[in-house]
């Protein structure tokens, strides 16, 4: 994909979200299914680092090794429904939640989930000039991405953002990512053809799409569009083996989300100690 096709739909998607921030946070407010598996992964790493700490006794001093409370790091992190989901069932364990989006029309700044910090950080320009656009951030004992990578133009940038993410995990820490499956829903998938109809009629760069591509409405209308990419098994397979590659080895891989159950594919990698 050139980078101006990329760019292009990055506008795309920018305009649509700056248009639709209101209602589209309207329908994202409660948690989705697939997230308490995550926390079920979580919670087991959190039992393992528990367990090491008390087998842990300093042989000078006599006492038991501490460890540091739990940071994440949630990329794209919207209007925040993830950080109250930790929040209410991590509470006691949880250090800073750094929160990390570019959309103030879904966050309220003023409400807060406890432990969060906000970053407001433009994450695919930063991609699209090489920087890392978690620069600055420390580690994550769980590092998140849920709803952000279909947005994401170009198997290049993607992977950008995979290294980046792989980057700041923290040894013995998460990484987490949710991947749309949206073709695979046949009401999901007639809205998408139609809307890739329309498409060719608004000057979008459609000659210069990548397989898996495909354009979306909201709400029932074509009138705004967004550009989503659907990821098939292989590509799936792919990110598994670059984030292998990079130090965090699959620990879970499972459908969740929607009507079917099975809207999302999750990718929960872990990083040795």
């Amino acid at each position: 994909m050139r980078s101006s096709t990329a760019q292009a739909l990055i506008d795309l998607n920018n305009a649509f979200y700056q248009t639709n921030a209101a209602s589209f946070a309207q329908t994202r407010q409660a948690p989705w299914q697939g997230w308490q598996r995550v926390l079920d992964r979580v919670r087991m790493c959190l039992a393992m680092r528990e367990a090491d700490a008390h087998a842990g006794v300093d042989a000078l001093r006599g006492v038991q090794k501490a460890h540091a409370p739990l940071v994440a790091i949630d990329v794209a992190a919207g209007n925040l429904r993830f950080e109250r989901l930790l929040a209410a069932e991590l509470g006691d364990t949880m250090g800073t939640i750094h929160a990390v989006d570019d959309c103030p029309g879904l966050i309220d700044e003023h409400s807060l989930p406890l432990h969060t910090q906000v970053h407001m950080r433009d994450i695919l320009a930063q991609l699209m000039q090489n920087k890392d656009p978690l620069a600055g951030l420390p580690a994550g004992d769980l590092v998140v991405s849920f709803g952000f990578m279909h947005h994401v133009p170009g198997r290049a940038l993607r992977e950008r953002l995979l290294d980046a993410l792989a980057a700041h995990t923290a040894p013995g820490g998460i990484l987490a990512l949710s991947l749309w499956r949206f073709m695979d829903d046949e009401r999901l998938a007639a809205k998408a053809m139609a809307a890739d109809a329309q498409a060719e009629q608004h000057d979008l760069p459609v000659d210069d799409l990548e397989p898996g591509d495909h354009f979306l409405g909201w709400q029932n209308s074509t009138d705004t569009l967004r550009y989503c990419h659907h990821f098939s098994s292989d590509e799936i397979d792919d990110i598994a083996a670059r984030l292998c590659k990079r130090g965090l080895a699959p620990c879970d891989r499972f459908f969740a989300d929607g009507r079917s159950g099975a809207l999302n594919a999750y990718l929960i990698c872990r990083r040795d100690q």
